[in-house]
């Protein structure tokens, strides 16, 4: 088992080189993730895809993993299972409150709702792309950012 990433939180997330990777596996084989417990000697779930980031919320009951096109959303009770997914490219950071999920991407923050067994839906709370969305907060444009420096 070779260990190429780590990801805390509620449980042990290994990033590791697919098991049957060797001499005649194909060298596209991404790494996966396996969860442990903590005390390392029970794995929850099978493997997944490896994240570009993994953010728990508070009680430990749901997870979501990054990907570059999308935010993959899991509870841990009772038994590890996908929610659903969020259409969001290159999600840069997420955090939990109360069930719910806010995840900045580079132009939008945006809301999503949870419940025990499901994703409800997403909102935009906030755009920097004014009047493309009904936005309660504009985002500084990066581009007029980067042009003033």
């Amino acid at each position: 088992l070779v260990v190429k990433a780590l990801h805390g939180g509620h449980l042990l997330g290994l990033g590791v080189e697919p098991r049957n990777q060797g001499a005649g596996a194909s060298a596209m084989q991404e790494d996966e993730l396996v969860f442990y417990s903590w005390d390392g000697n029970t794995q929850l779930g099978g493997s997944l895809p490896d994240p570009v980031w993994v953010r728990w919320d508070s009680t430990g009951r749901f997870c979501a993993l990054a990907y570059p096109h999308m935010v993959a959303l899991y509870a841990t009770s009772p038994q590890f299972a996908r929610l659903g997914t969020l259409e969001l490219p290159n999600a840069v950071d997420a955090v939990w409150q109360h069930q719910q999920i806010f995840v900045l991407t580079p132009a939008e923050l945006h809301v999503a709702y949870v419940l025990e067994s499901r994703v409800l839906g997403s909102v935009i709370l906030a755009s920097d792309h004014p009047g493309s969305h009904p936005a309660l907060l504009s985002l500084p444009s990066t581009t007029a950012s980067k042009a003033a420096a």
